[in-house]
């Protein structure tokens, strides 16, 4: 399968300077990535790199990081029994 590549030009500049210094960032297309492996999970019955587990994990964080901000105090993350 061929990979796309991705052209992002960027810049910046320092307080003290006049002049802007650009920059070119190359990405491969991700969402072409996991599609591809997505597919090979299912054709060739290839384990997952990132499997539900690691989704759950991923959302236990996300809750916690809500409900902190919701009662402005620091919240333990804890892990769903599986």
């Amino acid at each position: 399968m061929k990979m796309f590549l991705l052209r992002r030009l960027h810049r910046y500049r320092r307080k003290d300077a006049q002049e802007w210094t650009k920059y070119e960032v190359q990405n491969e297309n991700v969402f072409a990535k996991e599609t591809a492996h997505f597919v090979n999970c299912i054709l060739k019955k290839e384990k997952p790199i990132v499997d539900g587990l690691d989704g759950l994990r991923a959302q236990e964080v996300i809750d916690a990081a809500y409900k902190s901000c919701r009662e402005n105090c620091r919240v333990e993350v804890k892990k769903a029994e599986i």
